[in-house]
């Protein structure tokens, strides 16, 4: 008998950590980002979570900022 694996669903949320390594950036970089208001986090307990939306949202803002 086979066990079969399905895939898990996509992750809505990820810790700082996380979105910091799917962005390619330090946690420090990260964290300055939100201090910015560049990317919004939200707050549950003492975890900090950010939605998978939002750094799709920031993605596509960096791809239309002029930047110097």
């Amino acid at each position: 008998m086979s066990l079969i694996q399905r895939p898990s669903p996509p992750r809505m949320a990820y810790r700082v950590r996380e979105a910091a390594e799917m962005l390619a950036i330090s946690r420090s970089r990260f964290y300055e980002l939100i201090a910015e208001g560049r990317i919004r986090v939200l707050k549950e307990g003492a975890r900090t979570l950010v939605r998978r939306c939002e750094l799709e949202r920031y993605l596509d803002a960096l791809e239309h900022d002029d930047g110097p």
